[in-house]
């Protein structure tokens, strides 16, 4: 009877662990450049049935590119080319001025992920783009900033802002803002989406490279000396200025997201901030154990945020943390929540969390042995998910992935 008892008890466990373990999901297809070529670390958009996203700035440009669509039942980390050598500079690549990288805008078809146009810009490097309707926006490196038609590729209008683009753009409304730079000035910029006009520019101490958080009454923006500004966003006039009392290594490192008239944000010597959008007084701040990567994701009353190895949840009523998960090879890429599920990268494939308890439902190994090519730069990778597909760049590589 004890022998019975035990074995349902062993079938029930085995089955509860059967039930939450669920398959990863299957790779649709993989868009492969081959060195030497531009590097994807930069955010993909889903516009229709278009992937849009630009090459950054590494030594060369795209020369030599190939689409690969890997049947299902074949595994595809076999087909990936060893990876090169390199020679690095302090844990960098060699730089080269902007204007000498050439640099490529690219669409690629949703669903076998062919190139459907490409686009070249006047300087190396990009920002990651913004949409609406069927128009793309984004700038280079060169300080022009573009607007172009999503199903052909056409230039409906193209400014020269400055020397450079820093940040990503965003949209609110019919305004388009970014950080740029411009001699020996630096300033968040404010144009129109319909034409290119610039509306304000509005200076800063240091370059603006995270993207702006803006409000019908705000706009309000960092630089990288640690610096948080709030602008009107009738006039441009300057509403308060806020810089952290505890800074040992000035860098903010996220964008800003401002939600129930709170500014959010993390900076680099490890802390998450919390402002009132009104006063710019501090509401609250939270120190972590670790330097604060890649992006915040503000959902449900949660801030989701990653380390070097760990994804984090912190409540933004108690202030506590919720829960913690290390990710065994590191953290590459930024994270996304969605649908309850929090999708990251890492130098072992894709995951998808549990976004109430931190459990890892599925592991996606996209390569054997080590990872290929940009893959295993620090904190390098974006992700756009659908609700069908996640979309992941991973330096040289893009990845379609299924959703279960």
């Amino acid at each position: 009877m004890r022998k019975a008892i035990l074995n349902k008890g062993t079938f029930l466990l085995l089955l509860t662990i059967f039930i939450s373990c669920q398959k990863a999901p299957e790779v649709k297809w993989v868009h492969l450049w081959i060195p030497p070529s531009a590097k994807f670390n930069l955010c993909p958009v889903v516009a229709g049935d278009f992937i849009l996203l630009g090459s950054s700035n590494v030594r060369y440009g795209p020369q030599h590119q190939s689409t690969v669509t890997y049947p299902r039942s074949i595994d595809h980390s076999e087909r990936i080319p060893p990876r090169p050598r390199r020679t690095y500079y302090g844990g960098r690549y060699p730089t080269v001025p902007y204007t000498n990288l050439p640099y490529h805008f690219y669409a690629l078809d949703i669903e076998t992920g062919d190139t459907m146009w490409e686009f070249n810009a006047t300087g190396g490097g990009s920002t990651s783009a913004v949409v609406d309707a069927d128009i793309v926006y984004f700038g280079d490196r060169a300080g022009y900033f573009y607007a172009l038609e999503i199903k052909t590729g056409k230039t409906k209008w193209r400014m020269k802002v400055g020397d450079t683009v820093c940040s990503d753009p965003i949209l609110h409304g019919d305004i388009i803002f970014f950080g740029a730079s411009d001699s020996d000035q630096h300033f968040l910029c404010a144009m129109k989406k319909e034409n290119g006009e610039i509306l304000l520019k509005s200076l800063s101490t240091n370059a603006i490279q995270c993207s702006p958080a803006v409000t019908d009454e705000v706009i309000c923006f960092a630089d990288v000396g640690g610096q948080v500004y709030s602008i009107d966003s009738r006039n441009g006039e300057e509403k308060w200025k806020f810089i952290p009392d505890r800074i040992t290594r000035p860098m903010i490192t996220t964008d800003l997201i401002i939600s129930d008239d709170v500014l959010y944000f993390g900076a680099a010597i490890n802390t998450i901030y919390a402002l009132d959008i009104t006063s710019g007084a501090l509401k609250w701040d939270y120190e972590t154990t670790d330097k604060i990567r890649n992006n915040l994701v503000l959902d449900n009353g949660t801030i989701y945020f990653t380390d070097a190895s760990y994804i984090h949840t912190l409540d933004i009523h108690t202030r506590r943390l919720r829960w913690k998960t290390m990710l065994p090879t590191g953290i590459k890429s930024a994270i996304a929540v969605i649908n309850g599920l929090v999708f990251v990268g890492s130098n072992d494939g894709l995951w998808a969390i549990d976004a109430g308890s931190g459990r890892a439902i599925w592991n996606k190994a996209l390569w054997k042995d080590e990872p290929p090519y940009g893959v295993i730069l620090p904190a390098t990778g974006h992700l756009a998910v659908t609700k069908t597909a996640i979309y992941w760049s991973t330096g040289y590589h893009i990845y379609a992935i299924e959703r279960n």
